[in-house]
């Protein structure tokens, strides 16, 4: 393998699957099924957002890099029902690498992506995390 591949591999978003579809059509259940039998042969590994928001709110203590202040954030978007925006988008970022890191899959693997993003502007935020190849 040369350095440039490497380099290459190094910055090549995580592939990813993105379930979209209203509040309860089925996203969350197939997400778990994607993760427990794979997709098209590949591991799958299910990012729930309403879920680790929630799970983050449920601990009251901030995850990686994130602070007192970014949990009680989360805790009011949750109770409030607010989307994060693009000066609070770090948090879903950081939700989402933490995410990635703790599943412990390859760049051979998948994401699936549930509840994020929710417009363009997280979509093109989290461009520099994963590559969306399947809707």
């Amino acid at each position: 393998m040369t350095t440039a591949t490497t380099i290459a591999e190094l910055v090549t978003p995580q592939p990813a699957l993105l379930l979209i579809g209203p509040t309860g059509v089925g996203k969350t259940p197939l997400g778990a099924y994607a993760e427990a039998h794979g997709y098209r042969g590949k591991r799958c590994t299910h990012f729930d957002f309403g879920a680790a928001l929630r799970g983050v709110d449920e601990m009251g203590s901030p995850v990686g890099t994130l602070t007192g202040d970014d949990v009680a954030f989360i805790h009011k978007v949750l109770t409030e029902g607010a989307l994060l925006e693009n000066e609070t988008f770090y948090i879903a970022a950081e939700l989402l690498n933490a995410h990635i890191a703790d599943s412990q899959i390859t760049r051979d693997d998948y994401v699936l992506l549930n509840g994020l993003p929710r417009h363009v502007d997280q979509a093109n935020a989290v461009d520099a995390i994963i590559r969306v190849v399947h809707v």
